[in-house]
């Protein structure tokens, strides 16, 4: 296995001196035990994108020398109330890009509107909670989160791959079917013949690099399962089957949530939601692994253990509770009387680089 970097990070010096593209799925509201209240609940389908390879030579502006980016980044969530009466309150809880060792520093942040409450979940990621009251139909809300980030390029050694693996993420959960007999046989099957844990998980990223097909965006989260019964699937299929392959074998590996950048021109803008993961190796602790990325053979030793500047964490974790079952953000919403209340949600991301 190529793997001759060391862990590329100027943190340090950047603090003293430092797709996918999304449906939104609309859930209509539903009467709660107080008969004079109603709510609604939503977010963002699944991380698709409409084309999710990893771009070609000359189709990206980041290159292997670039060991750290810094970005101006801006998200923009819509939510407008397109029903016939009033929205007495809404309650939005949007994912922050936050620091996340040794991906990422966060230089700035600004959002506005400017009061909200931060919330954290289970796996650290963190939330702004915006509340608003008394949306009258037709009316439009813009919620504008706005972050200056520095994101580093990540290549670690894999020379010892000696040591004990941590009790956590290796469970099955939604979407990750790592107790399923199909998925366990096929990791059992890869795994013979491997010296150590490190070559038995590149194993399982190699399959999933000659054997899955990226199939194009799919609304719907549809998990590892069917991933490998279908062999094919976007990022957020060849990520579960990722994770549910080492999972079944014990072990740890998660979800990864965020955005990518490209050069202006080979994307359209905001069309950059991507999922990869991390995997805990012996000897190197959590490594990032884009098994959708590193599928071009050119590639694969690029995404395996290292990680380009242009991955940006926004939330880990595959089933945060914060979200519900979404993705990026979840809002929820209540109306008075018998006619139900509609509100619609969409979000963009517009991602910059900073030039030195």
């Amino acid at each position: 296995m190529r793997r001759k970097g060391l862990l590329l990070i100027l943190v340090m010096l950047l603090l003293t001196s430092l797709s996918c593209n999304y449906v939104t799925r609309q859930v209509l509201g539903v009467r709660e035990s107080n008969p004079s209240l109603n709510s609604g609940s939503g977010g963002p389908a699944p991380a698709k994108v409409v084309q999710h390879l990893a771009p070609g030579p000359g189709e990206n502006d980041i290159s292997s020398a670039d060991l750290v980016v810094n970005y101006e980044i801006e998200h923009t969530v819509n939510l407008q109330n397109t029903g016939q009466v009033p929205v007495t309150k809404i309650q939005i809880w949007v994912a922050l890009v936050r620091h996340v060792w040794p991906y990422q520093i966060v230089l700035s942040t600004e959002t506005d509107p400017a009061g909200y409450q931060r919330v954290s979940d289970e796996y650290g990621n963190e939330y702004a909670l915006f509340e608003f009251k008394d949306v009258a139909p037709g009316d439009v809300l813009d919620i504008h989160l706005r972050y200056a980030v520095a994101v580093n390029a990540v290549e670690i050694t894999l020379d010892e791959c000696v040591g004990m693996l941590p009790d956590e993420f290796d469970q099955p959960e939604a979407f990750i079917e790592a107790d399923n007999q199909r998925i366990y046989n096929l990791a059992g099957n890869l795994s013979t013949n491997v010296a150590n844990t490190c070559q038995q998980v590149e194993a399982f990223y190699n399959y999933i690099g000659d054997n899955i097909t990226y199939t194009g965006y799919e609304p719907m989260d549809l998990g590892a399962l069917t991933a490998l019964e279908n062999r094919g699937g976007d990022c957020t299929e060849f990520s579960d089957l990722f994770i549910a392959l080492n999972r079944s074998q014990g072990i740890p590996a998660r979800f990864v949530e965020g955005v990518t950048y490209y050069a202006d021109g080979y994307y359209e803008p905001g069309q950059t939601k991507h999922d990869w993961t991390e995997v805990y190796l012996p000897g190197a602790g959590w490594v990032p692994v884009d098994p959708t990325w590193g599928k071009r053979d050119n590639l694969r030793a690029d995404y395996f253990a290292a990680m380009s500047p242009d991955h940006i964490v926004v939330t880990l974790g595959r089933n945060p509770s914060v979200l519900q079952g979404y993705h990026y953000f979840y809002y929820h919403y209540w109306w008075d009387g018998d006619t139900p209340a509609t509100l619609k949600a969409d979000d963009t991301w517009d991602i910059v680089r900073v030039e030195e």
